[in-house]
């Protein structure tokens, strides 16, 4: 790993980025995760895309509850038409997209509902790489333990009707009952709002 790189790793996780972190979030009790288990730097190849998910819930050495993302863009002159914003969908279906921009960092809450992704497959050159750094940080209070979690958005089921493709779909009703439907019994319709 470069110095540079270690170095800033070193920096976000140190106690003054703690304290900074905690006025900002209101969270006195952060902890940082120095194995950096699922962080540290994220490469992104031509192609390459990450469905919207909500990420792990505990520290697996730890066992606490993964409280904070940060995320810090290094792709200098990521041009937009490429692709690789970040996607932030609610819970509402609303989705805002953020662009990889050259030191931009990402703070967000790690919760049951923090979906992200950058589900659009990167449309950069051979050879350019999208970059970033990872950090999480963590609060010792119980926590329910899960994995990753993925999600397909709207336009991920249309592509994969288009293309013909087998999938399943599960959708939690509002009594909590969860439906199980194969693709070939989804049809999608245009609703007017």
């Amino acid at each position: 790993m470069p110095d540079l790189i270690r170095g800033a790793l070193l920096e976000f996780n140190n106690s003054t980025s703690l304290r900074k972190l905690a006025g900002i979030t209101g969270y006195d009790d952060l902890e940082s995760d120095p194995t950096l288990f699922g962080g540290g730097m994220h490469l992104s190849s031509p192609g390459s895309f990450l469905d919207v998910h909500v990420d792990f819930s505990t520290n697996p050495d730890t066992g606490h509850l993964r409280a904070l993302t940060l995320r810090l863009y290094l792709p200098p002159d990521w041009d937009p038409a490429w692709g690789g914003y970040l996607e932030m969908w609610g819970t509402d279906g609303k989705m805002v997209a953020i662009q990889p921009k050259f030191n931009r960092a990402v703070l967000f809450e790690t919760s049951e509902i923090s979906w992200h992704g950058h589900p659009r497959p990167l449309a950069c050159p051979p050879g350019v790489v999208r970059k970033s750094l990872a950090v999480y940080y963590y609060r010792p209070i119980p926590a329910k333990k899960h994995t990753t979690i993925y999600m397909m958005t709207p336009g991920e089921i249309k592509r994969r009707l288009d293309a013909r493709e087998e999938f399943s779909l599960q959708i939690r009703g509002a009594d909590g009952a969860v439906s199980t439907y194969h693709s070939s019994e989804i049809v999608l319709e245009e609703v007017e709002r």
